[in-house]
């Protein structure tokens, strides 16, 4: 996948782990990201706080975003465990996502990219409100938009 998308577009890589550390999966993915030379081209992201610690850790140049979704509990979502996994971007599910959201983003220094944002209206949304990225399965619609 990163020898296809080199040089076109800008890479989220979820880290999905079963493992509580994360470690072992956010090492190699990092290994795997320098090999290509997509440092400033891959994203990290991950609902997994310690995962994504651990790619900030190894790979401190690679940005990294903490996936937060309306139905985790508030302790997940704000906070301790963004600070804790050194997120340095949030991925929020677009549905928590308003002006007052994007201001607090904003003022703590931290791009906003919503996730899986697939309804033409919701993209319309989205870009009103001047989030960073849409995450999207739909980039056709997204790329449809008026500028």
């Amino acid at each position: 996948m990163l020898d296809l998308l080199a040089g076109k577009l800008l890479v989220n890589v979820e880290i999905k782990s079963l493992d509580l550390t994360g470690a072992s999966l956010a090492a190699d993915i990092v290994k795997c990201v320098r090999a290509h030379g997509m440092a400033d081209q891959v994203l990290l992201s991950s609902f997994h706080p310690f995962a994504l610690r651990r790619a900030r850790q190894v790979g401190p140049e690679i940005e990294g975003g903490l996936l937060t979704a309306a139905d985790l509990p508030g302790w997940m979502r704000w906070g301790l465990t963004r600070r804790h996994s050194r997120a340095n971007a949030i991925h929020p599910e677009h549905t928590m996502v308003d002006a007052a959201y994007v201001t607090w983003a904003r003022r703590h220094g931290l791009p906003v990219r919503v996730w899986t944002v697939n309804d033409e209206a919701d993209m319309r949304r989205m870009v009103a409100l001047g989030v960073d990225a849409i995450i999207t399965d739909a980039p056709d619609v997204l790329a449809a938009l008026p500028a």
